[in-house]
């Protein structure tokens, strides 16, 4: 993952957030979400952990396009839990 941050400068100084704080807050809402089993990984990942890179974030993908963060992210649901309410959780109204 890339080092963006999302900064916010102020007169008395200014405040960075990275990627990966917010790929941490993300993984800990996710995780606490009814019918949400996990968070599952890319091939991608898979194979950079078959190599011996670690990442925190992964199964989840954070951009920071202007002042906007998008944030994507590949769960897994548990079984007989109905897909659709699990979404609902987790999506915010646009």
């Amino acid at each position: 993952m890339s080092e963006n941050y999302i900064s916010c400068k102020a007169e008395n100084g200014s405040i960075n957030i990275s990627e990966e704080v917010i790929s941490a807050m993300v993984r800990t809402a996710v995780t606490e979400v009814e019918g949400v089993a996990g968070i599952s990984n890319t091939t991608t990942g898979e194979i950079a952990e078959l190599i011996g890179i670690k990442s925190m974030s992964k199964g989840i993908t954070v951009q920071i396009i202007d002042d906007t963060v998008k944030v994507d992210v590949i769960i897994l649901v548990r079984y007989g839990c109905n897909i659709a309410v699990s979404y609902t959780h987790l999506t915010l109204p646009t």
